[in-house]
């Protein structure tokens, strides 16, 4: 069985989704990285947050789209 390791990621607004871009719903998140992209939707782009459920690249679809750091 693999062994899931949280990583430390951001999340910013974006206006593009990149080709190719893992494109996840904020309901499908667990709640750390519901957490994260709560954070970014109300103004705090540079919080960062332990998440195992996110990874560098994604593409978060909530109120607007967040590309995860």
């Amino acid at each position: 069985m693999a062994q899931s390791t949280n990583a430390t990621v951001a999340a910013t607004r974006t206006d593009t989704v990149p080709s190719g871009a893992r494109v996840r719903h904020f309901d499908e998140l667990d709640e750390s990285a519901q957490q994260l992209v709560l954070a970014a939707a109300n103004g705090q782009l540079t919080n960062t947050a332990s998440s195992s459920d996110l990874r560098s690249g994604d593409i978060v679809v909530f109120t607007d789209y967040y590309r995860v750091h």
